[in-house]
């Protein structure tokens, strides 16, 4: 890590007043985005039930525009209105827009990513698809910004009693852990750590495949996107490599969230907030030496 990185990280901590994230924000444009009323809401949920095509389809891209924001309110983007589409059992259409959704932000802005991401996974569970949830889940965890991590963790909870609703155990397992930096070897066990609850999972990487091999890895925002790609393809190993490569490519602009990006690939290859948690309060540390 450079002396200029970590003075310039130095002076955002000073001047954000805080490590918890530094992710583009989704809350920027003072401007109201749709769909925030609940009069509004109430109307689109009656034109989703109405069973009249036409008003279905309008209702569906009312709730896509809202979620993906329009050209001015790009800025407040909201995935959770997607939920709107879930409950009215338009799961197919739900995931799509969040595709669409992590597409569009999956250079800078890991707050939209993961708030899409979880969209892909409680669409999932609605369908009682409960192992292909979890596996998005998981995904959603790896990928999410660091302000998420409160949100992963209930998704990530509820996908885990879905999947195993034999294992009483599993769901408290994974919160334990997730105080810690790492596994843990059961006391008075020499065998190997006890495997993470994640670590078990598996997360399909065909949807982002192709954006993967096509990325090539050049400048900060190329370098970011490939980066939460593989996050979300649970390859945080090559993921944190990329990142820490992005920190020499970013600018003032980008260097905070560059640093978090490093925090979210540590979280992701431990399966453990605390260690994420632990990274940024070591760079912070280290910038105060430096300043």
């Amino acid at each position: 890590m450079t002396r200029r990185a970590l003075g310039l990280w130095l002076a955002l901590v000073f001047a954000l007043g805080s490590i918890a994230s530094f992710s583009a924000r989704a809350d920027d444009t003072p401007a109201p985005p749709p769909l925030t009323d609940q009069a509004e809401r109430s109307r689109v949920k009656e034109e989703l039930a109405s069973g009249d095509n036409d008003r279905v389809n309008a209702a569906v891209q009312e709730v896509k525009n809202s979620a993906l924001g329009t050209s001015d309110t790009r800025k407040r983007q909201r995935p959770q209105d997607l939920q709107l589409l879930i409950a009215a059992g338009k799961t197919d259409e739900a995931q799509s827009i969040a595709m669409d959704g992590i597409m569009a932000n999956i250079a800078t802005n890991s707050y939209a990513v993961g708030g899409f991401q979880a969209i892909r996974a409680k669409a999932l569970l609605a369908d009682k698809k409960n192992d292909e949830a979890l596996a998005a889940a998981k995904a959603y965890y790896n990928v999410c910004a660091m302000r998420s991590n409160d949100d992963a963790i209930k998704v990530v909870t509820q996908c885990l009693a879905a999947a195993h609703p034999d294992d009483q155990d599993i769901v408290e397992r994974f919160k334990r852990e997730q105080s810690g930096s790492g596994p843990t070897t059961q006391p008075g066990a020499d065998a190997d750590p006890t495997p993470l609850v994640l670590s078990t999972v598996q997360v399909d990487p065909g949807p982002f495949e192709q954006a993967i091999e096509s990325n090539p890895g050049g400048n900060y925002e190329q370098l970011a996107a490939k980066g939460n790609l593989l996050l979300l393809v649970d390859k945080p190993k090559d993921a944190l490599q990329i990142f820490l490569q992005a920190i020499d490519s970013a600018d003032e602009r980008h260097l905070g969230e560059a640093f978090e990006n490093v925090a979210r690939a540590i979280r992701a290859q431990s399966g453990s907030i605390g260690a994420a948690n632990a990274y940024l309060q070591g760079i912070k540390d280290k910038a105060k030496q430096v300043g």
